[in-house]
């Protein structure tokens, strides 16, 4: 099958290559040695959220008389949520070393981290624990960070991945993991919206639309990326 790992470090690679990205990266084919979702002991499930700059009101102020037709991008971001969510609070803690060894590997194998000042840390006082994998790089005057944030909360392991101009910008980073671990997952039934709009169960722990954390990004797609073949029957729910 897909690997859903792979499927991940490749959006993690080309934020880190500060790509532009708008919608979900598709999963690929991958021969190489690594994880099965299936194999991570207590697993239920991993659902995503991918967020960028609001594109429409960008569009909008520039087609505004009298607007810099270029569009200002120097306060691009973009990120991409996620909850991996266990049994129980052991569960979690036994597969928190083992995810974030598959996720580093995939930062850290290849040509395209070549280039890259790549640092990582522990970071206390956020969840049970928390380590991050920070990413500076850039060409020709125009530079970028991005930053990788992988949190264990209870029975639950965050992650936060953006893409920004600057380092400064990527404290969005941090401000998206403590909206995820201040949230409570929501009563009732949950209602699936591949535009990014979920809501209860699981889905209640993303920011939504407007949310402060944010900043001038907004939701543009919502996934469920573990078990494969839930996205497809929420979908058609």
């Amino acid at each position: 099958m897909s690997n859903p790992i792979r499927w991940l470090n490749g959006f993690a690679m080309a934020a880190l290559l500060g790509l532009s990205l708008i919608a979900p990266v598709a999963a690929q084919d991958n021969e190489a040695d690594t994880l099965d979702l299936e194999d991570v002991d207590g697993l239920q499930r991993l659902v995503a959220r991918y967020y960028s700059v609001d594109f429409e009101a960008l569009m909008a102020s520039m087609s505004t008389p009298g607007a810099d037709e270029s569009g200002d991008l120097a306060g691009y971001q973009f990120a991409l949520a996620g909850v991996f969510e266990f049994e129980n609070d052991d569960k979690a803690e036994s597969g928190f070393d083992v995810l974030y060894e598959e996720l580093r590997a995939g930062l850290f194998e290849g040509e395209d981290s070549e280039g890259l000042a790549i640092e990582e840390s522990e970071i206390d006082d956020f969840g049970d624990e928390a380590r991050a994998i920070d990413a500076i790089g850039g060409e020709n005057d125009e530079s970028f960070a991005s930053r990788g944030l992988f949190v264990r909360d209870s029975q639950y392991i965050y992650y936060v991945i953006g893409t920004a101009g600057t380092e400064a910008e990527m404290q969005i980073v941090n401000d998206i993991a403590q909206a995820m671990l201040d949230a409570e997952p929501g009563d009732g039934d949950e209602t699936f919206a591949e535009e990014g709009t979920s809501t209860g169960g699981i889905w209640d722990l993303f920011p939504a639309a407007g949310h402060e954390a944010l900043g001038s990004m907004v939701p543009n797609a919502d996934e469920v990326i573990f078990p494969e073949d839930a996205s497809a029957d929420e979908a058609d729910s």
